[in-house]
């Protein structure tokens, strides 16, 4: 094989070869994300395989086996269920992937709650992941009935999807 020329350089470089070793082997749980699925790491290695760190790096695969789901249906509904007695909403309606049936192994939950409340909607949202004990990926909007109503006539996509398309958990 002949070596290669950097047109602007006019330096000479050796031809590329790069040698792969294929080691399965599972990450260790310390490493993955939980409730990720199992990976195999293959080690490359070589004179161009410097990159990023340090000679070696790791190219990820998904292994076959199923994993499981980071939302489940029984979270979903002991959430609701501890919000409806903190804070009896007017309504709690699940939007998103998960309404529509088509979410994957790592969706979150997304949540719209209805229901008066002074403050800001950022510290609403944090006491509620605080006092329900929210344990799974949620996205939680947190609003008032009569913004809700402007926000839907003013055409908010979110809004809009939550109340055509969402699934009614309370009210």
């Amino acid at each position: 094989m002949a070596a290669a020329t950097t047109p602007e350089l006019g330096q000479q470089h050796p031809p590329l070869t790069l040698r792969i070793q294929i080691q399965p082997r599972r990450i260790s749980s310390n490493r993955a994300l939980p409730g990720s699925p199992p990976v195999s790491v293959r080690r490359c290695s070589g004179p161009r395989a410097q990159w990023p760190a340090h000679g070696s790096f790791a190219m990820m695969e998904p292994m076959t086996t199923t994993p499981t789901p980071l939302v489940t249906r029984e979270a979903l509904l002991a959430f609701t269920q501890r919000l409806v007695e903190c804070y009896a909403p007017e309504k709690v309606i699940l939007f998103g992937s998960l309404a529509r049936g088509v979410a994957r192994w790592d969706s979150d939950a997304d949540v719209l709650v209805v229901m008066p409340f002074e403050g800001r909607h950022l510290a609403k949202i944090r006491e509620i992941r605080r006092l329900c004990q929210v344990r799974f990926p949620l996205d939680l909007l947190v609003r008032r009935p009569e913004e809700i109503e402007v926000r839907y006539r003013g055409g908010d996509p979110v809004v809009r999807e939550a109340l055509d398309h969402g699934e009614l958990l309370h009210g």
